[in-house]
Formats: C-alpha cells, structure tokens, sequence
C-alpha cells in the first residue's frame, strides 16, 4: 500500500485524546486521495466467538455509536536532487584494488541546492570467511579517497580504533549545485573485504540562497517550485519524471585468487593409496581451508613488501609412502581448479631459483648447508619432479599437478625433503615440502638359531622422520657393523629395520569421531585407528599406559577411553586396528598424547613391568614359526583379537594378550632399541540433547576428499562411480545397502574384476556383503556393485578399505589374463 494508519484499534476513555499516524510513501509523482472511515462503539466492544461450554452465552452486538470519514489528499513529489544512473554495476575487484564510477547529480528544482552525500553498506561476505554473517551498516556520511597502504591507513589499522573500514569513496562528498544543472561526482571503489558489497547512496539536500548560499526556509507554495514539471523533459538521465529515482545504488563484488585441490589419485598401486589417506597424507584439507578464507591484512602487507620475511608462510608437507631402494617411482596427480571469480595464476619456486641476476663485480652470499643439501636433491639426485611450475586459470577452468618421488638414493639417511614455494599472483604464498623416505635394500643378517648355528635372513630397513628414537641403535664404522657373522654397511647399520605409522593428517593429529554423554563403557562405540607398518619385518607395539592413566587422573579417577589390544603384532607391509571404547564425561574436546612403543618382531617388546614377553614356551610364539590362518577371522566383540591385513588379504589368528598375527613366515633381524609412535588424540564430546556436532571439514569446498571421482587418469581404464559409499548411522539389528558402478572406459579392452572380501574386516565378521563379487566387463559397458551392510554387532564407528582387483583379458594370445591393477 500507499498508506498506512496506526493504530488501527484502541480503548478511548472519557476525556481521553489519541493520535492517529499516517504513513505516506508515493509510488508516482502525483495526487493521492485516500478516504479514511472511523466506527465508534461502546465499551463493551463487540462479543467474541464462543470457545467453551461454561462461557456465558452470546450477546446482541453492540450499538454502533458514531461514524466518521476523512478525506486525505497527498501530493506524490520526485526529489529536487536525481542521481543518474540510478543503479551502476562494477566489475569483480580485487581487493585492495581500486575502481572509478561517475555518477551525475540532477537539480530539477528552481532553487539552488547544497546537497551532503550519505551511504549505506550491505556486505554478504564470502561463503568460507571467517565470519559469515551479513552485516548492514548505518547511513554514514561519504568520506575522501584514502589509498591503501597509506600513511594515514597504516595509522588508523595501528591505532587498534575499531572504526568502520570505508569501500567507497567520494571526492566531492558535499557542495552547491544551482538551479536546473547537472554535475558529475567521481565514487572510488576500493573493497577492504572478500565478499558481495550493495551500496545505498543518499543525498541530503538544503535550499540555498544564490547570493550569500546562507539556507533559506520556503513556503510550501514555493516549495511546489521546487519540482519539474510534467511536460518537460530537459535531462538526459531522467527519461520519465515519475519515476525519477531518490538514491543510487552500487552493486559490486570483491575476491582474491582462489585455487581449490578437488582430487587426488596415484598412478601405480601402493600400500595405502585410497583417496580419503592420500589426502590427509598430502595435508589437502587444511591448505584448502586456509585457500578458501580471504587474504588477512598481514598477508596483504607481506606481498606488498620489498623484502618479505619467508618464514612466516604456512607449510603444508606432501608425504610419499616410504619404500626400498630401486622401487618403482611414485607418481601422484592432483587436479586443480579455480573456484574464484578472477583469473588465478600460480608459480612454483624451487629452493636452487635465483631470484636476481647479479653483477659480475658482486660477491655472491656463500650458501648454508641446508642449502646445499637441497641443491644436492635437485640437480645431482634428480628424485623429485613437479610439473607445471606455472598456470593460468580462468575462473572455473582446472589443470593437473604431477608430482613424483624417485626410491633411487641412500644419501641422507634415505630421508629426502623438498620445500616448493607457491605464489599465487596478487594471491596467497605458501610452502608444499615433498617429503620421500628410501629405504635400504634387503641385506644378508645373522641371528643365532633354536641350536645355536647362524642362520641368514633378509629384511628391510626404513627410518620415519615422525619417529623418536632413545639412541644410536648400532655403532658405525667405515667397514662396517657387524650382526652375527655377516657384516652390514656402515651407511645403513645405524637405520632401524621397522616402521609404523598411521594415517594421521599433518602433526600426528587423530580425531575420533563425536561421543554423546553418559553413555557406558559397554554402550560406548568401537572405534578403530589403523596401524600400518611400512616395513619388510613383522613389527610388536605396545601401548604406553602413561598418558591414559592421567586422562584418567584428570577425570575424578573415572575411565575415559579404553584400549581393547594395547599390545599386538602387525605383519609386514600390512595393518592393523587399535580398537578404542571412547566414553566421556564432560561436553567437551578431550585432547592427550598417546605413545605406541614398537620394535622388529625378533626383538620381544618389553612390558610395563620391565619384563620382555619370551618367545617360545610359555610366552610369544617364535618368529619362524608363524601359522596364518585365513579361515577364521575377528569377532568385534573379542578384544583379544589383533587382524593384520596388508596386500593379500587379511590375516588373523585367534589368542589371547600375546597373540602373533602375520601374513608370511618372519625372519629374525637385527636387535634396535624400540622406536615410538607419538600421537595426539582429539576426542570431541557432544550433549545428546544438542545436535551432534558438524564437522569443520564438510563446510567448506575440499575440506573432505570427494565421494564421487573427479579426475581419470589416461591410464585408468576402470573407473568407480563413487569412491565413498557413506552409510551414515544405521540402527543396530537392521540392514543398509548402497550401490556403486564399476565402468569401462576403454572402448577396445575387455575386463575382468575380483573384490577381495579377505582386505575388509567387515567382510570376513559377515557384517558386510559384496554382489557380485566378480565378473567381465566388456568395453564400454559397466556392472552395479552392491554393498550391503547387516549391523547385527555392537555399536560401532567404522572407515574401512576394500580392494577391487581388475586385469585386461587378451584375446588370441598365450597370456590370457595379463596386467593386474587394483
């Protein structure tokens, strides 16, 4: 409506007065009538509707006393002051970029005007900012370009005065405009700010005397004079004099270079190469996180400086699994997009780049030795390779990052390490160290035997920079060390020969899954955090109870968490689960270390006591005597079960605390102080009457490696359909299904695959079953994989793995079946 009455009801006693208001807010430029009607009643009002048997019954309606109708005539008038345009769009902006728009002022009254710009600030931030929330600010007066980075802007942002950051600028906030004229108003646009900003501009306006320009108070018979009329049409910006806009409006958008990492595969199968590790391996969710939020004014400040201070760049470390000398090269490809709204263009530095062509005459600065070190991996070693180096992306447009490590050299320990500098141009810089681990080749060891005589083995030795070692685990000599009766090289003798780790993101840093309050050790949910050993050696671990005993001290001497196999063995090249009961007390994160002591399988692992576990009777069965036995598997309700699984399959072995699980027969190796694992466990606990708690991850684009495929490799002649199959929370005693399609997009070759129920512990409880389990696929054509997933178990929390095996069928051919690719 037009216009509008308030109140529109009331009680009016004897000898009462009250006030009526009337809005008016014209459409058009001309004369409203409006015909207001006013009913009088008695105080007794009219009777309202029976609701209840025991209300008194209906009476007569009341008399109506008096009547009244008013007449209202409102003049719709246009502004003495129009802005032409009335709306002006800007271009995307980077911020901290600055842009002029030139807007016009239109005096179309008889009377000279002076006029005091004012605007409004709508701003809906970016949808990954910090602070999300859409603010809008108050009608404040337009204020003189100030260029950012200037004097006075640095002293305003140091002088902590929380004022509002200005986007938009005015030369000419304020002045006097004569009668019938125009003039032109230059506004800067420079966001502070990533995010869509929408500009209200103001004019307040005074009638001036032409003389003296002292204001004047008019009459509203002159006041009429003020407005144009009708008929003419003098100015270019107002085509039609009813609908000669009040303010302008600005609508303009500001962002930053974005790049989003959106997959990740491998080209060569390894040990742990499903997308969810590979990409807490490669640490992809915090760096596109920290790509998604906007630039802070310390990163602005720090592209902006001559001589930036390095240091302060975050560092991001890309993890290659560890391997022996002379394995094959691990390739990995990551597919890159750019999900802003301005072109993004990357460059990648390497540590041996010269950043300035220096003079003949000037002395060079001697580099350090870690300089030297990485040098040395570049250009003699040759073990890393990353291509492109540099980019150009359209918003929307995406590229492909090839990064490979080469297992072909010993030299520093087997531990290699690259930092590569990322420079988004006008954009964010950061670190991506690629992180390799060679390890020694097998090497002939001794070890006394059952009757006393030397026998030979053959193991591996690997070293993980995540490891903490108490000493030397052997002394070095330029011949050698020996063990038993063979000699070692004394480049490797001082290398442990095992390894375990576990897929953790960047620190070490394992997060169980959200636990509602009050619920009991046995109600709690089985949660598992999986073991890998990397290693060529069967591996003990034991878990040190130190740091759970005071979780527990720290808790009213009341259970938090509970281990259910502190103590275990996992296979080489194979892994394990500890499964944790995680029950707590308190609607918070618990947060404690959590140390895992492990040792070669040949080395008894000491207990708490101090005392070793022996092999042989009455103790832990002896390493060359290993039985696996692949037809009884785990029960999830028997915590004295350990399940290794590694490439063929899970193996398990039923027993109680010193149980000994392997997939093949062990070899004793040489003796080296245990290693340890440090972990650090968040525990998020949550009240049950409050929603369960939403990832940080799952709010922002990449925080979560994909469910559904993104990139395809040339290679890759099958693909999944979904990578994920997410069953979310299913009750106890009832049956979830999902289903997935394994294509073939070789339009030549024919297939056939075989799901290996023996990688997945759920398969071998009968908890999950597979159909079909294998099958030919012809070119071009796909087959539907149905999981389906029967919780009759306890409560549990699971993230499990499970190996598809494909090979090409060659037709007229002596190899039928060639080319096995998981």
């Amino acid at each position: 409506g037009v216009a509008m009455v308030t109140p529109k009801s009331g009680l009016l006693m004897g000898n009462e007065i009250t006030e009526l208001s009337i809005s008016f807010a014209p459409r058009k430029a001309e004369m409203y009538e409006f015909v207001l009607t006013i009913s009088v009643y008695p105080v007794g009002g009219r009777t309202q509707p029976v609701k209840d048997a025991n209300q008194p019954g209906p009476e007569a309606a009341p008399e109506l006393l008096q009547t009244m109708t008013v007449r209202i005539l409102a003049q719709g008038e246009t502004s003495a002051l129009v802005f032409d345009p009335s709306r002006t769009t800007a271009a995307v902006r980077l911020v901290n970029t600055s842009e002029e728009r030139s807007i016009y002022l239109d005096n179309i009254s008889d009377s000279d005007l002076s006029y005091q710009l004012l605007y409004k600030e709508e701003f809906e931030p970016d949808a990954a900012s910090l602070d999300p929330t859409r603010t809008i600010s108050e009608v404040v007066p337009l204020v003189p370009h100030v260029a950012f980075g200037s004097i006075d802007a640095v002293l305003a942002a140091q002088s902590g005065e929380k004022k509002m950051e200005h986007s938009l600028f005015c030369e000419k906030p304020s002045g006097v405009l004569p009668a019938r004229s125009r003039t032109r108003v230059v506004f800067t646009y420079q966001p502070r700010k990533a995010g869509l900003f929408e500009f209200l501009i103001y004019a307040q306006i005074q009638a001036v005397d032409r003389v003296t320009l002292a204001p004047i108070m008019i009459s509203n018979d002159e006041a009429a004079l003020l407005r144009m009329n009708n008929n003419q049409n003098e100015f270019n910006g107002a085509s039609t004099v009813a609908m000669l806009p009040l303010m302008s409006n600005i609508t303009a958008r500001a962002a930053f270079p974005k790049l989003l990492f959106e997959d990740i595969r491998t080209e060569a199968d390894l040990q742990i190469s499903d997308v969810d590790s590979l990409w807490k391996r490669f640490s992809l969710g915090p760096m596109n996180y920290d790509l998604s939020i906007p630039m802070t004014l310390r990163e602005v400040l720090l592209n902006e400086s001559s001589s930036p201070n390095l240091t302060e760049l975050m560092t991001y470390k890309f993890e290659f699994m560890p391997a022996v000398q002379h394995s094959p090269v691990q390739t990995v490809v990551l597919q890159l997009r750019n999900n802003g709204y301005l072109t993004t263009e990357f460059h990648a530095h390497l540590p041996n780049e010269k950043k300035l062509e220096l003079e003949a005459w000037c002395d060079e600065e001697e580099p350090s030795e870690e300089l030297n070190r990485l040098v040395c991996i570049i250009e003699e070693l040759k073990l890393f390779t990353f291509t492109p180096n540099h980019a150009v992306l359209k918003p929307g447009e995406s590229c492909t990052l090839t990064i490979s490590y080469k297992h072909s050299s010993l030299k520093y320990n087997g531990l290699h390490n690259l930092p590569i500098q990322i420079q988004l141009s006008q954009g964010k810089q950061f670190y991506i160290d690629l992180v390799g681990r060679t390890l020694p080749p097998p090497h002939p060891l001794t070890a006394p035997s059952a009757k006393g005589k030397p026998t030979t083995s053959t193991s591996h030795h690997s070293l993980h920079s995540a490891h903490t070692a108490p000493g030397t685990a052997a002394s070095t000599a330029n011949s050698g060390t020996r063990q038993g009766t063979a000699l070692v090289p004394a480049s490797i003798a001082h290398i442990p020969d095992f390894l375990l780790v576990v897929n953790a993101e960047q620190g070490s840093l394992v997060r169980l899954l959200p636990v509602p309050l009050g619920l009991s050790a046995a109600l709690a949910p089985l949660q598992r955090i999986e073991l890998i050993n990397v290693s060529s050696v069967s591996v003990s671990y034991e878990v040190e109870s130190l740091s759970l005993d005071q979780l527990e001290e720290e808790n009213f001497h009341t259970p938090i968490v509970r281990i259910v196999n502190p103590v275990g063995y996992v296979s080489a090249q194979s892994s394990t689960f500890l499964e944790v009961h995680f029950f707590p007390l308190e609607n918070k994160v618990y947060e404690f270390p959590l140390k895992i002591k492990y040792t070669n399988a040949y080395t008894p692992v000491l207990g708490m006591d101090g005392k070793a576990f022996p092999f042989g009777e009455g103790g832990l069965s002896s390493p060359n005597s290993i039985v696996v036995n692949t037809n009884t598997h785990t029960n999830l309700t028997t915590p004295s079960v350990n399940t290794t699984r590694g490439k063929n399959g899970v193996a398990s072995a039923r027993g109680g605390r010193n149980s000994l699980i392997g997939s093949a027969k062990t070899t004793p190796t040489a003796s080296f102080p245990p290693q340890y694992l440090e972990l650090s466990i968040q525990a998020p606990a949550y009240d049950p009457r409050d929603p369960k708690p939403v990832l940080l991850e799952s709010l922002y684009p990449g925080g979560l490696a994909p469910a559904k495929p993104i990139l395809t490799l040339p290679a890759q002649k099958l693909a999944l359909s979904e990578d994920l199959l997410d069953f979310h929370t299913v009750p106890q005693l009832c049956t979830a299904k999902r289903i997935t399609i394994l294509r073939n997009n070789s339009s030549t070759a024919a297939f056939e695959f075989v799901v290996d129920e023996g990688s997945c512990i759920l398969c071998l409880d009968g908890l999950l079953s597979i159909r079909p389990l294998f099958g030919k696929i012809e070119p071009g054509e796909s087959i539907v994989l149905e999981f389906s997933f029967a919780a009759y178990a306890q409560a549990m929390a699971f993230s499990e793995r499970i190996k598809i095996m494909v090979r090409e069928i060659i037709k007229n051919s002596v190899n039928k079946k060639s080319g096995m690719r998981e």
